[in-house]
């Protein structure tokens, strides 16, 4: 309630009306009245004179009714206000009229009497005013009230409920963090047509390639045109002759300290030495024969000086120096050695030939292997090509020859030569609809699975990391890697484990939720759980929340 306004001063009764008439004793009240009755005829014998009147503490709204109680007084009515009408309204309680005399003093003491029809009320020349009907606004209020009082019940069981929720802790399962490698394993084959996933359908093809290429010398090179020869002779001090077969070796020593074998061409038989008795002196005679030697190796190096051979080994048997045991070898200059410009095939001709003879090869080869794969319909697989290109670089998987060969002299008017190169090509052919990359993954994957090495389910994925076709084998390199991508195996849990950690705790015991949660690790579904610290899970979803 607002604030009273000030007090009123003290009020002076006014003077005392002339007494009413005298009227006669008005009848019994009803029982209903008789409390009311009682009440005011109480009122109508206060005697105020020389008392202080309670106006001064009252509010000045109040200071009307106080007048009113007082017989001599004539009645005051306040205006009423709206919010007064309304309380009144809510309170179920009579309006007066203005005309009418209040009760409000009666109405705090007493409840209202029971009406009855046609009574007159209990104050003098004065009727109880009817109960004003209710208004649209007063009717809208008291809805407003109920549903917030409604909602505010609704608030306090939400409050209520969302305070019995808990908290399901779970881990995912631990994945597997290893890496397996996969080296050369082959997938099976099937014809093109062929469908189904645990083998590559493709077709093999194959051609021998020759290819030629027409290389040119520039280049002279001096080579030995003729070898050192001459005849030497042998003597012999000994009394024994001396075999030596052709081919015996009678090596000269250069000027220059290099050392020069020659051959002889013939064999020879040196006889042994004679003496003869002259009287006053003995005369020995040795035995000597001739015979044509021949430089092992022709050129200029193999011209030597007179009498500069040092050592003879005959053929088959032990070598001797010249000059000890009898032996001794005179000769003159042995020359005739010398070179002359030649156009000769060396290795860096057909090397710089190489390159572009196996380039010229390869794409003979692909054209004739992509012609192959179009006669059967056929799409071909330029990653399955073999022999590689690297391996052509590093001079494998082909054949060559030259002609004419290494080393010799060509027509110095022609110095042509002709490089020859010869494979055999091999590759795959699929359909087009079914390239082979897309097949390698499907087929691995089934392989492994046949194999025992992966399983459904244990978030292991097999990728390829290359091919190769080698004509006779589809082979595959690649790894098995941790499956971080397939539902279930995202580092988190899927819809089903979730589920099935909701059912295992829903409305159970903590002692029965512990044994189905281990459950579930123990099946590798999860890796591990908290339980909140309560003595039974709740019975329904909404309140039970599952973490990861």
């Amino acid at each position: 309630p607002a604030s009273p306004p000030p007090a009123s001063p003290i009020l002076t009764p006014p003077p005392p009306a002339s007494p009413p008439p005298a009227s006669p004793p008005p009848a019994s009240p009803p029982p209903a009245a008789a409390a009311d009755h009682a009440f005011l005829t109480s009122l109508d014998d206060l005697d105020l004179t020389g008392h202080t009147t309670p106006e001064a503490d009252l509010a000045a709204a109040d200071a009307g009714l106080a007048a009113a109680l007082r017989p001599s007084s004539p009645p005051v009515r306040p205006t009423l206000s709206d919010e007064d009408l309304l309380a009144a309204s809510l309170r179920d309680e009579p309006v007066l009229t203005p005309a009418h005399e209040p009760r409000r003093a009666a109405d705090r003491r007493s409840p209202a009497p029971t009406a009855h029809p046609g009574r007159e009320d209990a104050f003098e020349g004065q009727t109880r005013a009817p109960a004003p009907r209710r208004t649209g606004t007063s009717i809208w209020l008291t809805l407003g009230l109920s549903v917030a009082l409604v909602g505010i019940l609704a608030l306090i069981a939400t409050v209520l409920l969302m305070g019995s929720r808990v908290t399901i802790a779970v881990t995912p399962p631990a994945r597997p963090e290893t890496i397996d490698l996969i080296t050369d394993l082959p997938l099976p084959l099937v014809a093109p047509e062929t469908s189904g996933s645990s083998a590559v359908a493709a077709a093999p093809l194959r051609d021998e390639v020759i290819f030629s290429m027409e290389g040119e010398v520039t280049e002279g090179t001096m080579t030995p045109a003729g070898s050192a020869s001459g005849v030497v002779v042998i003597l012999n001090s000994s009394q024994q002759a001396i075999f030596l077969p052709a081919g015996s070796e009678f090596v000269a020593l250069r000027s220059d300290g290099r050392e020069v074998p020659f051959v002889s061409v013939a064999d020879v038989q040196v006889p042994p030495s004679t003496t003869s008795d002259m009287g006053a002196e003995v005369i020995t005679r040795r035995g000597q024969a001739s015979v044509t030697v021949q430089a092992r190796s022709p050129g200029s190096g193999s011209n030597v000086e007179g009498n500069s051979v040092r050592r003879v080994t005959p053929l088959g048997s032990a070598s001797f120096s010249v000059g000890a045991g009898g032996l001794l070898v005179e000769h003159g200059p042995l020359v005739g050695g010398s070179e002359e410009e030649v156009r000769i095939v060396k290795d860096r001709d057909v090397e710089a030939l190489l390159a572009p003879a196996l380039e010229g090869m390869d794409s003979l080869a692909r054209e004739r292997l992509a012609t192959l794969a179009q006669a059967q319909q056929l799409a071909l697989d330029p990653s399955t090509i073999a022999p590689r290109r690297s391996e052509l670089e590093q001079l494998r998987g082909f054949d060559y020859n030259v002609q004419p060969a290494l080393g010799e002299s060509l027509d110095p008017t022609a110095p042509r030569f002709t490089l020859i190169l010869s494979a055999e090509y091999s590759a795959l052919a699929t359909q087009a609809t079914r390239p082979l990359e897309q097949q390698l993954g499907m087929a691995l994957t089934e392989q492994l699975r046949q194999a025992g090495r992966i399983a459904p389910g244990d978030c292991r994925a097999p990728s390829v990391n290359a091919w190769r076709w080698d004509g006779e084998s589809l082979l595959v390199n690649g790894q098995i890697a941790p499956d971080n991508v397939s539902p279930g195996c995202r580092g988190g849990l899927d819809a089903e484990a979730a589920a099935r950690v909701l059912t295992a705790v829903r409305g159970q015991s903590r002692a029965a939720a512990q044994a189905n949660l281990d459950a579930l690790v123990d099946a590798g579904l999860i890796g591990g759980y908290t339980l909140p610290p309560v003595d039974r899970m709740p019975s329904w979803d909404w309140q039970i929340e599952v973490q990861w």
